[in-house]
């Protein structure tokens, strides 16, 4: 049994809506009130919300990484694809 229930996709949707402000954590959990108002069900935790905003950060974090690798290729003349 998974120690947390999933999170509704609308509180997803609007986490990471939010969480691409750089809100402070408290500040988007409670900026999630509207959404659980909406849906009628209470709001994550901010325990939760706190984890998923780092795990989301670190996410994307990575992409970048990988994104920065592959146009450092591309403009250094090199294709990041193997022929």
């Amino acid at each position: 049994m998974s120690r947390w229930e999933p999170l509704h996709p609308d509180f997803v949707v609007a986490m990471r809506v939010l969480d691409a402000l750089g809100l402070p954590h408290a500040e988007l959990w409670r900026l999630l009130r509207p959404v659980a108002a909406r849906l009628g069900i209470p709001r994550p935790t901010y325990a939760r919300v706190r984890r998923f905003a780092i795990a989301e950060r670190r996410r994307k974090g990575e992409h970048n990484e990988a994104l920065n690798r592959v146009l450092c290729d591309l403009f250094a003349g090199r294709s990041p694809l193997k022929r």
